[in-house]
């Protein structure tokens, strides 16, 4: 039986996977979009569906680094948590209401290490520096990936004839864009309900489930607006751009679920941008936009420390 304070723990987990779910469908599919393969419905219908499977499957790698990894949520105080869940939330609201995609894993780690000083927990440090050095190799090894992988597609399918040329395009869109929200929902869903589940309240598998359907109902309603960014406002993508882009998005993050190390579709999927602009020419790039983004990166971990405090000591 789950007792007051419990249930708002879980319900600020959930509110987080609302508006990650919010930031991750635009990262997951808005290349897609944009370069006018998929519709907006037919992509929120697949994200819905593999961000839930992928959160359900491997999300139990990242649940057990928020949960336990950093501090130990088993022995912090409830209220502690929800704060740190609640300013991670609330960064995110504000970002995505101005068409900014902002990093979750950032934000959680600053909330997570605000908490932590500020109540002289016990933090694993070697885990923080290794999360936040994670989260700056991220964007270069996209970067890296988006370069090779747009290089070879583009070599790989030139020659082909027009109408076989276009179903290819086609079937990997989909293809990369299921990978991309499967990749989001292993990764990202500890970001949501690692401290829920280091709580004990629900069960990895069972956090990873209703977490997921949480990043579902929150593309669907918020999505829209931060997809614009992502799909129009960085840079104007072909078919073939948008499939190398989203492809290398999903081997990043998915190499980095592996390790149990949580990271941000954003960095991923704004290196993976540079990395296709590369061979495309720097000019193909919106740089106003992608500064913009990057200046987000930079400030959601202490937003979202302060916010924490802020929020921890009207609880308590």
């Amino acid at each position: 039986m789950i007792d007051l304070l419990g249930a708002a723990l879980l319900l600020s987990g959930l509110f987080v996977g609302l508006n990650m779910g919010a930031n991750d469908a635009a990262n997951s599919f808005g290349p897609a979009i944009g370069a006018g393969t998929l519709s907006y419905r037919s992509a929120l219908i697949l994200f819905s569906i593999f961000v839930i499977i992928g959160a359900s499957i491997q999300g139990f790698h990242t649940i057990k680094t928020i949960s336990t990894g950093i501090i130990n949520a088993p022995t912090t105080p409830i209220s502690a948590l929800i704060s740190i869940l609640l300013a991670t939330a609330i960064m995110i609201t504000l970002f995505a209401s101005a068409g900014i995609p902002v990093s979750t894993t950032p934000a959680i780690l600053g909330g997570i290490v605000g908490i932590g000083v500020t109540h002289g927990l016990e933090t694993n440090w070697a885990k923080v520096y290794t999360i936040f050095i994670a989260g700056l190799v991220t964007p270069i090894v996209a970067i890296i990936v988006g370069y090779i992988i747009y290089k070879y597609i583009t070599k790989s399918l030139f020659n082909l004839p027009f109408l076989r040329y276009e179903n290819m395009i086609a079937m990997l869109l989909v293809i990369s864009s299921i990978l991309l929200a499967y990749s989001v929902g292993a990764n990202g869903i500890g970001n949501a309900m690692g401290l829920v589940v280091g709580n004990g309240i629900v069960g990895p598998f069972l956090g990873g489930l209703i977490g997921g359907i949480a990043l579902s109902i929150g593309a669907a309603i918020f999505g829209r607006r931060v997809i614009r960014t992502i799909s129009r406002d960085i840079m104007q993508l072909d078919a073939i751009m948008a499939l190398s882009i989203q492809f290398a998005t999903a081997i990043t993050i998915y190499f980095f679920t592996l390790f149990g190390i949580p990271t941000s579709t954003t960095p991923a999927m704004l290196g993976s941008l540079i990395g296709v602009g590369l061979v495309k020419g720097v000019a193909s790039l919106d740089m106003g936009t992608v500064k913009k983004i990057g200046l987000s990166w930079i400030t959601s971990p202490l937003i979202a420390a302060l916010l924490a405090v802020l929020i921890n000591s009207i609880l308590t």
